[in-house]
């Protein structure tokens, strides 16, 4: 985001910050200090300091360009699959409706019409009169025309719950609020059409890796686990917000099943300090059945890192084949010319039961849903022995739609490719080089299918007091007893497997022995007698990797190959969450 000092018409005291085709007033104000020099804030007073001395009278972060960027290429790609799917059903299609609930300053809004194609109908609404001015403000500085949009001043939930009521259903809403996103949801399900797209944020990152589980439960229907792989279900830790967003996605799948909806995630990210997702959401109760097979319990060992994830139900296909029926009929008296005439459509009747009858004797195969059984967990960890505790539950289904995300990355490429043909006409992204690296690490991260939540190792060899094994050799490692391995898209020091917890083990086990070159005595030095790293240690391997060999394939090949950077650092120092605006409050 860029700030215009000289720019024609700008009302005295608002300065103008340029971020894609946009260009938006904004006006900050200094906070009164106390007699002790101390500011108040939303958490409490604070040191009045440069940095924090002023607050924007509508909400507004330069750090969410990200957010921005990745939801206009998104919602761009989305409205193409819209058209796809009309053409399809030769329907005819002229655009998407867009819905922007909480749109403070208006810059997501006015990017939306400057940035994607067609639009017909925008509705951009904030309850705080101070945001609608300024939205106002901004809507006529960047000549956006007035038939394509509508500004309102109410609550959100209102809003949607009144475009249920007019039958006037949106093809995308995006929920960006400051914090959580759960009081909207039910009214945001209300106001979408059939197979429409949600953008939702949810930025209470504080709450959802709680350490007091039954906050997060009675506000998000499940509970974390604090552990490192909380990045899908989290902790205040950077590398645990993957929980989080499994917990979210699980809200609201339910919360959709209820209305009998069901949701397919597009792409979900934990990036910087929120949650952002892009979920299509299709009616149909038939559908809604298959959730109980994508929500699960998540089963910690309390000492080791081992986890297991256990679905609520399982689903199988049965076979069911119809018998041929056979009508009896009461002969009757008949002359011989009649008999003629019965005989003949007795042989057509009778081709026509036999092709019909071919057809009833087809198997047909019918789902069938059951619960799970809990003796498929075990009752202490099978790696060192230790309790387990329960979390969840979380959404244990597809997080990203890959092929979605191929489009995305391809579109990604050629918005920053000079040689591609496209390349004049593809708005340009402030942060495509950012996009690029997420989507490509979402990619190779797919190859390790289903594997819900992801492994900390370097926890694994602190552990077990060893060295971390080098990136190349753990890839080879796990290659070489038939596992796949990658890194998660959002830190490089979490990974994830389709391996079990006694293979990932036996793997450290056999790094441990190569560091110490067999010797008992280093084995075990520095390890305590009653803890649970020396009864891993003591067990027997059942798998013996091979440490030896080519290092790399697949998609780190690539990598190297094509030296991109996989992950970014933040573009600016104090890199977060933003304060609060200070809206009509005086």
């Amino acid at each position: 985001m860029e700030a215009e000092q000289n720019h024609q018409n700008v009302p005295e005291g608002y300065k103008v910050l340029k971020e894609g085709q946009a260009s938006i007033l904004y006006k900050e104000e200094k906070l009164q200090a106390d007699l002790e020099g101390k500011i108040r804030t939303g958490k409490g007073k604070r040191n009045c300091t440069d940095q924090n001395d002023t607050r924007g009278t509508v909400f507004y972060n330069p750090v969410q360009e990200f957010n921005r960027d990745f939801s206009i290429l998104s919602i761009r790609e989305f409205a193409k699959i819209r058209q796809e799917e009309k053409q399809k059903k030769n329907k005819d299609h002229d655009g998407i409706s867009i819905l922007e609930a909480l749109a403070a300053t208006g810059l997501r809004s006015v990017r939306y019409m400057k940035e994607i194609s067609p639009i017909t109908k925008l509705l951009a609404n904030d309850i705080d009169s101070t945001a609608t001015e300024l939205m106002k403000k901004n809507f006529d500085f960047n000549n956006i025309d007035p038939n394509l949009y509508q500004i309102c001043t109410q609550d959100a939930i209102d809003v949607m719950n009144l475009q249920r009521m007019n039958k006037t259903f949106f093809d995308v809403v995006d929920l960006d609020p400051y914090g959580t996103a759960v009081p909207f949801l039910e009214s945001c399900l209300n106001s979408l059409a059939d197979g429409g797209l949600i953008a939702v944020t949810f930025t209470d990152m504080a709450v959802l890796c709680s350490r007091t589980p039954h906050v997060t439960f009675y506000k998000y229907g499940g509970s974390p686990l604090n552990k490192r792989y909380c990045h899908e279900m989290v902790s205040l830790s950077v590398l645990i917000f993957h929980q989080a967003l499994r917990l979210v996605l699980h809200m609201i799948s339910q919360m959709a099943n209820r209305q009998q909806k069901y949701i397919e995630p597009l792409v979900s990210l934990t990036v910087d300090f929120y949650v952002r997702l892009f979920i299509r959401v299709h009616d149909g109760p038939q559908k809604c059945h298959s959730s109980i097979t994508k929500y699960s319990h998540v089963f910690q060992c309390m000492e080791c890192e081992s986890f297991w994830t256990l679905p609520f139900g399982t689903h199988t296909e049965q076979e069911i084949t119809k018998e041929p029926s056979h009508k009896w009929q009461k002969p009757e008296n008949i002359n011989q010319e009649d008999a003629i005439k019965t005989r003949q459509a007795t042989k057509k009747q009778s081709n026509q039961n036999q092709q019909e009858e071919e057809k009833e004797s087809e198997k047909k195969l019918k789902d069938k849903y059951q619960v799970s059984r809990i003796s498929s967990i075990p009752n202490r960890c099978t790696v060192c022995e230790g309790p387990l505790a329960m979390g969840g539950p979380i959404w244990n289904g597809k997080i990203h739609n890959i092929e979605f995300v191929q489009r995305l990355l391809e579109v990604a490429r050629n918005n920053s490719d000079k040689t591609h043909a496209d390349y004049q006409k593809e708005v340009k992204l402030g942060t495509t080089k950012r996009i690029q690296a997420i989507l490509a690490a979402i990619i190779d991260e797919d190859q390790c299918g289903e594997s819900p939540l992801n492994w900390d190792f370097s926890q694994i060899s602190s552990s077990l007091k060893m060295q971390n094994p080098k990136k190349n050799e753990l890839f080879n490692a796990f290659r070489s007893v038939g596992s796949k391995l990658t890194q998660t898209y959002y830190d490089p020091r979490q990974y994830k497997t389709d391996a079990s917890p006694e293979v990932i083990y036996d793997i450290y086990r056999a790094f441990k022995m190569k560091e110490c070159n067999g010797d008992q005595d280093k084995i075990f030095r520095n390890i305590n007698q009653l803890g649970f790293a020396h009864r891993i240690l003591s067990q027997q391997a059942k798998i013996i990797p091979n440490l030896n060999g080519d290092p790399i394939d697949g998609v780190e090949k690539e990598t190297k190959k094509n030296k991109k950077k996989k992950y970014l650092p933040n573009p600016q120092p104090h890199w977060g969450p933003a304060a609060r605006a200070t809206g009509n409050k005086k």
